[in-house]
């Protein structure tokens, strides 16, 4: 007679487990329906209002208490050097799910993140006991795919936002357009970022103003950062790799540098800000050759966009 083996059952209680808990969480869940090769399914992120919002991950289900590996701070998992370098290079962030039969409790873990990091050493991975798959834990699993729960805003909206969102520091006074509109490039068609960049800015207004004073950087500082790129992710104006930009900023403690492609609504943003900044100077909102030399068409161009904001608060000051 035909037989299966056990472990087929102990697989598929697992992955019935992660089906079950994904649809209390009101999220959808799609499992692999040819071959696994290391992806049972995938998860994506559906808001209060029931909209479907494309942040999806990829999960691999384990189950079973050989899976069950305690150790101090949680629970141990090491995937296969094949699975590794698979998951590192998937195009989702992948969570790794391990499923405990005896008390029906489902621990995850970023893995794809942890196999991106340069802090961590080895391919192990502790997933702490805390971090049980269930409705607590819902918008955590999709960290890794950016900034969300921002609804989406009409262009001039963006627009004004941009203008309106100010670090109110003398010592570092930017808004979000300083750093969106200086951080053009490749002929208008990506967003570069990085710190030193900000603090060109910053010290090209302080000049401006005829300041005696330096640029100054806090905790403020680094959290109006923060928040300007969760906006233009959130408002999907750049393709971020958000996985990469965590690892950054809350594993190394490092500002990010990114150059990141304009979405068509990011384009869509950048014509928009031509459109009503006609007159403006002629260097504004143009090319920025990335980690150019500081040449006088450098702070030329900062000039320029500087009082291309002042032009553009004063139009939309009653819009």
């Amino acid at each position: 007679m035909t037989q299966i083996i056990n472990n087929y059952f102990t697989e598929r209680e697992g992955v019935m487990a992660v089906e079950r808990i994904v649809n209390q969480m009101r999220c959808i869940w799609r499992e692999t329906p040819n071959a696994d090769v290391g992806i049972d399914g995938q998860i994506e992120y559906v808001d209060l209002n029931g909209n479907c919002t494309g942040h999806v991950v990829a999960v691999q289900v384990k189950s079973g208490a050989s899976y069950i590996k305690k150790v101090a701070g949680g629970i141990s998992f090491t995937p296969t050097n094949r699975h590794a370098s698979y998951w590192e290079r998937f195009p989702l962030p992948v969570l790794v799910v391990i499923h405990d039969p005896t008390t029906d409790k489902s621990y995850w873990a970023d893995v794809r993140r942890h196999l991106r990091s340069d802090q961590s050493t080895t391919r192990t991975i502790v997933i702490p006991e805390e971090q049980v798959l269930n409705i607590d834990n819902r918008d955590a699993l999709f960290e890794s795919c950016g900034a969300f729960g921002m609804p989406p805003m009409a262009e001039l909206d963006i627009v004004k936002t941009l203008l309106q969102q100010k670090n109110r520091n003398a010592a570092f006074d930017l808004s979000f357009f300083d750093i969106f509109s200086n951080g053009l490039t490749d002929i208008g068609r990506k967003l570069f970022f990085s710190l030193d960049f900000c603090i060109d800015i910053a010290e090209e207004k302080l000049a401006k103003a005829n300041s005696q004073f330096g640029v100054g950087m806090g905790d403020q500082e680094h959290l109006f950062i923060a928040n300007y790129i969760d906006f233009i992710t959130a408002q999907s104006l750049v393709v971020i790799d958000y996985c990469d930009y965590l690892i950054d900023r809350d594993e190394r403690q490092m500002s990010p540098t990114m150059l990141m492609p304009l979405t068509a609504r990011g384009r869509a943003v950048r014509d928009l800000l031509r459109n009503l900044g006609q007159g403006a100077p002629s260097r504004s909102l143009t090319e920025n050759p990335v980690e150019m030399q500081k040449m006088p068409p450098y702070y030329l161009r900062l000039e320029a966009n500087l009082t291309l904001a002042e032009i553009l608060e004063r139009r939309l000051e009653n819009a």
